[in-house]
């Protein structure tokens, strides 16, 4: 559930953020007709470094202390 737990976290926002110009705009095309692609990208990335954060500050204490 660990690794299922960071692939959820965090593969889609840098999908969303980074890598969606470079391999294809597939569900940008569609969060396109809402908001600005800019806007998006940006609000992916912020969502991304929050998920960063859960996972140092929450996620990895717990992985390691279940491992001790």
């Amino acid at each position: 559930m660990w690794y299922v737990t960071l692939a959820l976290l965090l593969i889609d926002p840098v999908y969303l953020s980074l890598l969606c110009r470079f391999v294809g705009g597939g569900d940008m095309n569609g969060i396109g007709l809402l908001v600005p692609e800019t806007a998006a990208r940006l609000a992916f990335a912020a969502i991304l470094v929050a998920h960063v954060a859960v996972v140092w500050k929450l996620l990895l204490p717990r992985y390691r202390t279940s491992f001790e």
